[in-house]
């Protein structure tokens, strides 16, 4: 197995035309969305669909925790899945908190802003949009350690940035342990979200913890988000560097602490998102009676998820 792979695998469709749309959807863990009930299953399948392993987690490996490189493992590997890729093969980016950050970071690595309008193309591919599950920029995250409800709900972040320590100590507790604990604190109260995770994503998503590089990877991907990725960004936003492509984000309210309002507010008025480009942030809610959704939004409400996603899709093919 060479020093870095990105694992990518296609689901029934019927991408098999020049100048098609197919979605790249980014995740931890390729069995996960194979053998349980997320999303996945939820797409049309007139939507092609491919899903990419982040390097380090799951099943891929990786000897660097530099986006780039991620992102240059993660196309090539999708330019051998895609069948006849070409300029006018259209991507959709979608992923979930980490693989959501990786989307960000090759978004901007791959936008030509001396073009107008900006392109986005790597090689034989344009990325024609973005759906981002449950985040704000990398730099807003650490930024908000200002405030003690945001350090306690996300603690790990600085805790697993410390590389050494944090391996040591969760391969001590046990990294299936540290996974399930770190799950349960961080999933919602919404009793069928709750059943999703514990039919069989937790056990997934444990065993992967279980194996020492992926612990490792997890930490220097952390401690990579709290160093370099946040010194780029703080670049990027001096240069005026910003996603310009339609962008839509979908989130834990309960989780992220913030409200519609507020998640706008930092991704269009913070200069995160091209002005004029098309913007959407919409929470995933249950009724209040319900419940709340946490972080794991695909698990916890994929029918929420996918009818959202599906929507945004489609009113963007229709407006090609």
């Amino acid at each position: 197995m060479d020093a870095e792979t990105a694992k990518v695998f296609d689901t029934p469709s019927k991408f098999h035309h020049e100048g098609g749309t197919a979605v790249v959807y980014y995740t931890r863990g390729l069995d996960k969305v194979r053998d349980n009930d997320t999303i996945i299953p939820l797409i049309p399948n007139e939507i092609a669909l491919f899903i990419c392993d982040i390097p380090g987690y799951g099943d891929s490996t990786t000897a660097t925790s530099d986006k780039a490189s991620h992102c240059r493992s993660i196309l090539a590997a999708l330019r051998h899945a895609l069948p006849h890729p070409t300029p006018y093969t259209n991507l959709i980016l979608a992923g979930h908190d980490r693989g959501a950050r990786l989307i960000h970071r090759m978004i901007i690595e791959h936008s030509d802003y001396k073009s107008l309008p900006v392109r986005v193309v790597s090689g034989a591919l344009t990325i024609r949009s973005a759906i981002l599950l449950d985040i704000v920029p990398t730099l807003v995250q650490w930024r908000g350690f200002g405030f003690s409800s945001a350090s306690q709900r996300s603690f790990h972040w600085p805790f697993l940035a410390n590389v050494e320590i944090a391996t040591q100590m969760i391969e001590k507790l046990g990294g299936g342990l540290w996974c399930k604990m770190s799950m349960e604190r961080w999933r919602g109260t919404y009793a069928h979200g709750i059943n999703r995770l514990e039919d069989g994503a937790m056990e997934v998503y444990a065993k992967h913890f279980e194996k020492s590089e992926v612990v490792r990877a997890t930490c220097e991907d952390y401690r990579y988000g709290g160093n370099e990725e946040v010194r780029l960004q703080e670049e990027d936003q001096a240069a005026g560097r910003n996603i310009a492509v339609p962008t839509l984000v979908l989130y834990s309210s309960a989780f992220l602490g913030r409200d519609e309002k507020e998640v706008k507010r930092i991704w269009e008025d913070e200069n995160w998102i091209r002005p004029g480009t098309e913007f959407k942030a919409s929470p995933i809610e249950v009724k209040p009676d319900d419940g709340s959704i946490g972080h794991f939004i695909a698990e916890e409400a994929p029918d929420y998820v996918a009818n959202k996603m599906v929507h945004w899709i489609e009113r963007l093919n229709k407006k090609r």
